[in-house]
């Protein structure tokens, strides 16, 4: 039992070895407030630079000047706004709209072999629909702008490797 134990450890401890090399984070801070806002390793981020395009990826490394999406660095103090994603809320909204085009198929398919005219229903359409709006709602709630020119500053914490 006890050697089950042991390998059930060491298991775990190599499971999260990488979280433990990587524990270098950015914190968004806004001036005069309370308000915070750490990035962590591979979180997903929208990024726009100063007089170019907005880049989406995902952090893959976190440096005392810049910062890596997808292996493309960015100076801080080129960023114009750091847009954040809330996973929970935006993947509550992909499903909504997932389920939408579920029931549309299975309303479809359901007015077809019943031989319904018309196939689908005023109450299948209202309810669809409600689906698919809540979701792309929930999709655009989940997104979180920190713009640097309304008093939003960018402090990485790097913390030395041991």
């Amino acid at each position: 039992m006890k050697s089950r134990l042991f390998v059930f450890g060491i298991f775990l401890s190599f499971l999260f070895a990488h979280t433990a090399h990587s524990q270098n984070m950015l914190v968004l801070k806004k001036k005069h407030t309370a308000k915070m806002k750490t990035i962590n390793m591979y979180d997903l981020l929208t990024i726009k630079l100063n007089g170019k395009d907005p880049v989406k990826g995902t952090v893959s490394l976190i440096t005392k000047d810049d910062i890596l999406l997808d292996g493309d660095a960015f100076a801080y103090k080129d960023i114009e706004w750091i847009k954040t994603h809330s996973t929970f809320w935006k993947g509550m909204g992909r499903s909504l709209e997932i389920g939408g085009a579920l029931f549309t198929v299975v309303f479809g398919l359901n007015g077809i072999i019943a031989n319904a005219s018309p196939i689908y229903t005023q109450g299948n359409i209202i309810f669809i629909l409600s689906l698919v709006t809540v979701g792309v709602i929930l999709e655009i709630i989940s997104a979180k702008k920190h713009s640097f020119k309304k008093g939003w500053n960018v402090e990485p914490l790097i913390f030395p490797q041991s």
